[in-house]
């Protein structure tokens, strides 16, 4: 339906920003997002979780949501449909997390930046055998 909107609409600025949590909760697969024409995809935001979703909907939303690889999503699957699409824009990370307000910042900071640019530099290196594809990852920006 968004899509049919932002498509309607067919405005210059107009297009779709994707949340990998919805994406997964919805179960929607990465060859989905190839409906998307590119010049409507303005914008990423990575998270991950288990598939399944929570008995206590509300808390699973705004505590239980987890750093990217800590959860079941396809996420370097998205994130390779989204480049072939061409989309070169920010990606942005969402992690409604307890267990991360419990950290120091720094901390957070840190392995949400670890774990996010490890799925963002994986790319290519997948390998065929399924195996972990944990990416060297460039050491965290000084604060």
């Amino acid at each position: 339906k968004a899509l049919r909107v932002v498509e309607g609409a067919n405005a210059p600025n107009g297009g779709l920003a994707l949340d990998t949590w919805h994406l997964g909760k919805l179960r929607l697969e990465p060859d989905d997002l190839r409906r998307i024409p590119p010049r409507f995809l303005s914008w990423v935001e990575l998270c991950d979780a288990p598939y399944e979703y929570a008995e206590a909907r509300l808390d699973e939303v705004t505590n239980r949501r987890k750093l990217p690889g800590e959860g079941e999503f396809p996420l370097q699957d998205y994130i390779a449909v989204c480049r072939e699409l061409g989309y070169d824009g920010p990606w942005g990370i969402e992690v409604l997390s307890e267990d991360l307000r419990s950290l120091p910042i720094e901390q957070i900071f840190d392995r949400a930046y670890e774990t996010t640019m490890a799925h963002l530099t994986a790319g290519d290196r997948r390998r065929l055998d399924g195996g972990d594809m944990r990416a060297e990852v460039p050491a965290s920006p000084a604060p």
